[in-house]
């Protein structure tokens, strides 16, 4: 299903990425709310939306935040910078960096984070084994602790059953909940 951006909700959209080796590392999105307020949304890893193409995530986040018209500009960052549409596609992607190194990467979150008011953690629940599990327990501790470096509270939208952020692919309405660790 190809999913559109409601432009009577997105003023504009911009992307850092490298579409030919199917890595993204932002997605920046302009609503057309009047306020001043940015958000800084951590995935777990692109699904299919770009500059001019939405997914039913990025959709939701909109609808999410559109109301609140405080909120002007929602930034994306994920986890894992490959994109796919289930976390197994990411499968080598936290040793696997071609485009931009991990260093270049987390250096964006933090100029991201600086620019932020908020910082809402959202990765949903993590494979319970093997490699894979261990990269994306490595890659989130490391994501918050660039976050918590900067003394930002971290928001999510509650927690799954083992205790991660809640992904907003599923979601229709949310309330921003403080994060615990």
């Amino acid at each position: 299903m190809a999913y559109k951006y409601d432009n009577n909700k997105v003023a504009k959209i911009k992307m850092n990425a490298n579409m030919l080796i199917s890595e993204r590392y932002s997605l920046e999105i302009d609503l057309k709310n009047k306020g001043k307020e940015s958000i800084l949304i951590i995935m777990q890893n692109p699904s299919r939306a770009n500059y001019k193409v939405s997914d039913k995530t990025i959709n939701n986040l909109i609808e999410i935040f559109f109301p609140n018209k405080t909120v002007s500009k929602l930034y994306i960052m994920n986890l894992f910078v490959k994109y796919g549409t289930k976390p197994s596609s990411v499968t080598g992607a936290y040793y696997d960096l071609i485009g931009m190194t991990k260093f270049d990467i987390d250096e964006y979150f933090n100029r991201l984070a600086l620019k932020a008011d908020k910082v809402v953690v959202a990765w949903g629940g993590i494979p319970q084994k093997g490699t894979l599990k261990e990269w994306h327990v490595m890659r989130s501790s490391e994501v918050l602790s660039i976050v918590m470096e900067r003394n930002y509270p971290i928001y999510c939208f509650g927690k799954t059953k083992t205790g991660f952020p809640l992904h907003p692919r599923n979601l229709s309405t949310a309330t921003l909940k403080y994060y615990t660790c």
